[in-house]
């Protein structure tokens, strides 16, 4: 059983004995522990709105400190993950669902490929 997971890839660790960084993504901040999983009565939509904030807030300080955007995402997936029926919680996701229905779409946000 997993002790926790890296807070900037959600890689899973076994055991935070010895740890200093992610083994997966080298990431130096602090794991979160499975001990401290809570269960939030929310509507999706109440989420969704957060996670955009979010990630609007964190791209703002992209260039200064590029790690936020890339919790708020490794975040996102997670809880998107528990739900895959429900549509992406972060602007970048929804506009990636849109460019894959319209190919030739031309989206200019960063995150969308």
């Amino acid at each position: 059983m997993t002790e926790g997971f890296c807070t900037y890839c959600g890689f899973e660790v076994e055991s935070f004995d010895n740890l200093e960084c992610c083994p997966f993504c080298g990431g130096s901040n602090i794991p979160c522990s499975y001990d401290n999983q809570v269960n939030i009565s929310v509507n999706w939509h109440e989420l969704h709105l957060l996670t955009v904030w979010a990630e609007h807030y964190a791209n703002s300080f992209k260039e200064k400190d590029p790690s936020m955007v890339n919790i708020v995402y490794s975040i996102a997936h997670r809880l998107e993950k528990q739900f895959p029926e429900k549509y992406a919680l972060t602007l970048a996701g929804e506009l990636s669902s849109l460019k894959r229905e319209f190919p030739s779409a031309k989206i200019d946000y960063p995150g969308v490929e």
